[in-house]
């Protein structure tokens, strides 16, 4: 329940903040004379009228827990038998309301030691009901995962200076006035500082005291999803806050602060105690508070010495994903429950995962959990590794699935560094969740690094797609399979060669053949994939086009075998027409190089939309193993752009065949395939059937005891 009151800000709250909407808001009438007047009967009047309104609502409803963030909610509630938890975000006076209402209050959550001491030590609070829970960040919306030229084209900010960058309201207490103030003594033509947000009377204020000065932009109020394009476009970001304000010293946790580490830029911040509560000489440079001349010269010593900061940026970058907002809610559930999170006698499942074409795997499994709803409690991590926010939110939606429970934002990168950064950030949440079992699909850096963080917490591993092998020691995918299965408690084969390589690995657990959950997708999905229009938005006739991927290191990152690879498909298309979706970083790749593609480039498809090019294409040309999968359920014929394939029953029972990256031989298969002299599949494949997935849980859930 929210007060029902004026805001400049029109925006449906759940798209301004990108949030999850797993649970509604609902507006309470208020006095709003907050809006006429900023006197204190106006702030009384609507503070009493909301807490009288949802005291009103809150006593007849079945609440067995009342969370409250208004003071005056909590009291009355309180007196009315309720059990609240109240989180306290200033040091409140000390008379008998006060006090009464503090023995009345169940539980208390703190956003800093210092208020949490106070109500111990003034106010007869005892510890045991008492709960530091500082401020928090949506790490994957604010984790910077895109090089600093890319952000500053989206936010329209010079490329050739160096940005110094203030985010939030323009307050005093806010230490924004010193900031200006610094700004102004900044005298070099290679910096501009920029100010984000604040509303437009403040916004007026500073313009006019910044004049026309070239070197300071005062851009006001943003939309909130665009701050993260604002923070990576920095070189340095600044949290100014004053020391000559209560709130500011001592009493605040700067959600500011906690969005700058998570952008990976060096932070110079005011030394005071409620910054330095959270980070120290290890993660931000620090100035003399409300001191505009030290403010200046911190900023320019990290400007002048760039590189020397940036492990201290690095290392805050680390430590956001310990207050990352999942993590706090966890942990404030677990104070209010008096345990970890879950229910009663149900077994805690996480799954975890990283790639589109794994939470296609994971769907399944998740609609299959459905039927033991009162025995096991699900979660998912979404680790970022392949992260598009618009992408993924679609991608949620048309499979109806869970909410991911946190999204790291892991981003792309080097396999060792990323495997290391995700394990980094899982460790917070699988303290604090506690799973009963990590479910881990398929073979990404995502999957063998979760397999590794559960195993140094001694949570059991299960792995779906387990013992499939290309033989093929280069391939990082080949790595990450055999490890993840050493380290797995109960491992989910697909087909059968994938069951003998674990039996002569001599793999440790459990093992079991149970099917294709990939298929199981495909199946469920089939009869909505037929009515996608994907065919007439790309002016497309059935079987009269070819349809190709590329995305393996091994094809995309060298140039001389993608400039081939493109070359072949050039003269495939001249016969029969190519439609190729494309990643962002192989069309990077692409211009630099002096062979263009001829053929139709489109981007990433929802998976209904690409499930329809896969059906009714000619043939497929791919470097993929799960579209390997998928050809020979649809009975497409598939040319597989590689020398190995992990998943031989596609080759042998499928319309799979292994045709290389060399342009004859790619050549001859294409038309091969294009005038239907291909092979068909071999009758129905053995378990995939659609119930892959019913199967697996049923193995778990004997598993876990259940």
């Amino acid at each position: 329940m929210a007060p029902a009151r004026f805001n400049y800000i029109k925006a449906d709250p759940f798209d301004f903040y990108s949030a999850r909407r797993n649970f509604c808001i609902k507006k309470i009438f208020t006095l709003d004379f907050l809006r006429w007047s900023n006197k204190k009967w106006a702030f009384w009047m609507e503070n009493l009228s909301f807490a009288l309104n949802v005291a009103a609502k809150a006593c007849f409803g079945k609440n067995d827990v009342i969370f409250s963030r208004d003071f005056w909610s909590a009291y009355l509630l309180s007196l009315l038998g309720k059990k609240v938890i109240y989180e306290i975000h200033d040091s409140p006076p000390k008379n008998f309301i006060i006090l009464h209402a503090f023995k009345k209050i169940d539980k208390f959550i703190s956003t800093n030691r210092y208020k949490a001491e106070e109500l111990m030590n003034n106010f007869g609070v005892q510890k045991e009901k008492m709960f530091v829970a500082p401020n928090g960040v949506d790490v994957g919306l604010f984790r910077a995962t895109r090089d600093k030229d890319f952000c500053r084209d989206r936010v329209g900010l010079p490329q050739d200076k160096k940005i110094i960058l203030y985010t939030g309201h323009l307050y005093s207490w806010k230490g924004a006035d010193i900031l200006l103030e610094a700004a102004l003594k900044i005298k070099r033509d290679d910096a501009v500082t920029v100010f984000v947000g604040g509303v437009p009377e403040d916004t007026i204020r500073f313009r006019s005291r910044a004049g026309f000065q070239n070197n300071i932009k005062i851009l006001g109020h943003q939309e909130y999803k665009k701050i993260p394009d604002y923070l990576g476009a920095a070189d340095v970001l600044v949290l100014p806050n004053t020391a000559k304000e209560q709130i500011s010293l001592k009493e605040t946790s700067p959600i500011k602060l906690f969005e700058y580490m998570a952008a990976g830029r060096p932070i110079v911040a005011s030394d005071i105690p409620s910054v330095r509560e959270v980070v120290g000489e290890r993660e931000a440079v620090f100035f003399e508070p409300d001191d505009a001349d030290d403010l200046k010269d911190k900023i320019e010593k990290v400007l002048d010495n760039y590189d020397d900061f940036l492990p201290l940026a690095e290392h805050a970058k680390k430590i956001a994903g310990r207050h990352s907002w999942d993590a706090r809610a966890c942990s404030i559930l677990d104070f209010i429950i008096g345990g970890p999170r879950g229910f009663r006698g149900r077994k805690k499942i996480l799954f975890i995962a990283g790639a589109r074409p794994n939470f296609m795997k994971i769907s399944a499994l998740t609609r299959a959990a459905h039927r033991f709803k009162d025995k096991i409690d699900i979660s998912l991590i979404h680790t970022g590794q392949h992260y598009d926010d618009e992408l993924s939110k679609i991608f949620f939606e048309e499979f109806n699935m869970p909410a991911p429970f946190a999204n790291l934002g892991v981003g792309s990168g080097e396999r060792t560094t990323q495997i290391e950064k995700t394990i980094d950030l899982l460790a917070p949440y699988l303290e604090r969740m506690k799973p009963d079992l990590v479910v881990v699909v398929g073979d990404v850096n995502s999957t063998v690094a979760a397999a590794r963080a559960a195993a140094q917490n001694g949570i059991p591993v299960a792995h779906v797609e387990a013992g499939l092998r290309s033989f093929n020691e280069r391939m990082a995918e080949e790595a990450n399979r055999i490890e993840t299965d050493r380290l797995s408690a109960l491992l989910f084969a697909t087909e059968q060669s994938a069951l003998d390589n674990l039996k002569k690995e001599n793999i440790g657990g459990r093992v079991h053949l149970a099917g294709n959950v990939m298929i199981d997708t495909l199946l469920f999905f089939a009869d909505t994939a037929d009515k996608s229009g994907a065919l007439e938005r790309f002016g497309l006739t059935k079987e009269g086009y070819a349809l190709a991927t590329l995305h393996r290191a091994e094809n995309v990152d060298d140039p001389d075998c993608l400039r081939e690879l493109i070359s072949t498909l050039n003269e495939i298309h001249a016969v029969t027409p190519v439609i190729c979706p494309l990643h962002p970083r192989t069309l990077k790749v692409l211009g630099t190089m002096d062979t263009k593609p001829q053929f139709k480039i489109i981007p990433a498809q929802s998976y209904f939309d690409f499930l329809k090019l896969q059906k009714e294409a000619k043939f497929i040309l791919t470097d993929s193993g799960g579209i390997q999968e998928e050809a020979t359920i649809l009975d497409v014929s598939c040319l597989t752009l590689r020398t190995e394939t992990e998943r031989p029953l596609t080759c042998e029972l499928g319309t799979n065949e292994v045709v290389g990256v060399e342009k004859n031989k790619i050549l001859e298969a294409a038309r091969r395939a294009g005038v239907g002299n291909w092979k068909k599949r071999k009758g129905k494949i053995p378990l995939w059937d659609g119930k892959a997935a019913e199967t697996i849980m049923e193995i778990i859930c004997q598993y876990l005891g259940v």
